[in-house]
């Protein structure tokens, strides 16, 4: 996303119009690529200051300046020297009596270091200064047209003002179960609106309506976007709160499928699933209930009956509570799944899986939780469940690897997410016990 005084808007009635730059007319475009492309060995500090001349050739000086910073990202920059700054400030100031006062004085103080550092004065002086932003040097640019620019940054334009978003509604014709997925995976607050037996829209939170992580939660705003301009009709509204003269106002955000064209290609998501036995469908039957519409990711055969079940997030769990015994009490087999990212204290008495989710070790999970199923009341069962989730080659490797970074919470919960499992699940199993302490865990040996 851009920096808000990047927005390039006009507010017409109650509404905000972003000004797209359109692929047909893409001057600026060229200039800007064309100022990077002659700027190869140029420090950055040089390149911004030739950025803010060309701006002032041109009225719309936002335009100049946002796709130069998309430009930006492009870029490889690199330190003007290979030497450690800091070490080279530190021996320079410990060995300064005063400032030098003349040239020739600095130039004895670069040549002290360079004998020190065993390399030239030219590179001890770029050194000096070579940690700061502004002094790196440009060496390579990934290539873009300007057509290509121009488009990305009209989607640019767009995920930064769905940054300021308090609500968003978003109707997609096809697709409602890949869209509802991206929603939940991305752990966005939402509500589903019925229309017949079916979706007619899906209300998601804003960012601004979200008390922390707000840039974070923009920044899975401006991923969702992405998933729904894939798709083959869409469309988005959106109340924004912008800015202006030291006062915001909350306006109307409109975009729907005819404006496709005016941002980048990009796939959208569709999640491949596997094949299993005892799933029988990754894409059941919604479920209604009252005024509202209920989308399980997949049904499960569990002893001899089967069940419906729902991938959700911590974010959820407070809603979920309050759904999930209604659904029961209609005698809909519902069983609510937690996917935890890195980090997420799990949801107490559910059923809680490390991203990305691990299907086999979901078979096991159910089988222990769903009456029916196998009860997890005894170490033997506990051990032969563990040895059928792990594979027994890797069971011994993992004891091991966590003996090893023991005792440090972090270390063991980063090594056991990142092969797939939920660290209150497989500790307690391998001899450990887990203390929270609001949402910080302590890990202790048993006994």
């Amino acid at each position: 996303m851009f920096q808000t005084e990047l927005l390039s808007v006009r507010r017409v009635k109650g509404k905000v119009v972003p000004s797209f730059l359109w692929p047909d007319s893409s001057d600026h475009a060229a200039i800007v690529i064309g100022l990077f492309q002659e700027s190869t060995g140029i420090r950055r500090s040089e390149i911004e200051r030739k950025v803010r001349n060309v701006e002032t050739q041109y009225s719309n000086h936002k335009a100049v300046r946002g796709l130069a910073e998309l430009m930006t990202r492009k870029c490889y920059f690199e330190s003007p020297s290979k030497l450690d700054a800091r070490s080279v400030r530190r021996f320079l100031f410990t060995r300064a009596i005063k400032t030098p006062l003349n040239e020739e004085s600095r130039k004895k103080m670069l040549a002290a270091a360079a004998e020190h550092f065993a390399t030239t004065v030219e590179d001890v002086d770029n050194a000096i200064y070579g940690d700061k932003e502004s002094e790196a040097i440009l060496r390579d640019i990934e290539k873009v047209k300007p057509e290509k620019l121009c488009l990305e940054y009209n989607r640019e334009m767009v995920e930064t003002i769905l940054m300021k978003a308090v609500s968003m509604s978003v109707q997609v014709e096809t697709g409602w179960r890949d869209f509802l997925r991206v929603v939940k995976r991305l752990g966005l607050m939402f509500s589903v609106e019925q229309e017949g037996d079916g979706v007619g829209s899906v209300t998601v939170d804003g960012p601004l309506t979200m008390h922390q992580n707000t840039m974070r939660y923009g920044e899975r705003f401006a991923k969702l976007f992405r998933h729904i301009y894939a798709g083959d009709s869409w469309k988005i509204e959106a109340k924004v709160r912008l800015k202006r003269s030291g006062s915001s106002e909350v306006l109307s955000f409109y975009l729907d499928s005819g404006s496709s064209d005016l941002f980048p290609a990009v796939e959208r998501y569709s999640e491949p699933m596997p094949s299993f036995q005892w799933v029988e469908s990754w894409e059941p039957q919604p479920v209604v209930n009252g005024q509202k519409v209920y989308f399980p990711d997949l049904s499960v055969k569990i002893g001899d009956k089967t069940y419906l079940v729902d991938i959700s997030r911590p974010v959820y769990s407070g809603m979920n509570s309050e759904r999930d015994p209604l659904l029961r009490e209609k005698g809909i087999p519902w069983v609510t799944v937690y996917a935890l990212d890195q980090g997420e204290k799990p949801v107490k008495g559910a059923v809680n899986l490390s991203m990305p989710i691990r299907w086999e070790s979901l078979y096991f999970a159910l089988q222990r939780e769903i009456p029916g199923g196998v009860k997890h009341r005894n170490k033997e069962i506990k051990n032969s469940l563990l040895d059928r989730e792990i594979p027994q080659a890797e069971l011994e490797e993992i004891r091991q690897a966590v003996e090893e970074r023991f005792p440090d919470p972090d270390l063991i919960t980063e090594y056991l997410e990142s092969r797939g499992y939920v660290p209150s699940r497989i500790l307690p199993v391998l001899g450990y016990r887990i203390r929270w302490k609001g949402l910080s865990m302590e890990i202790r040996k048993k006994g």
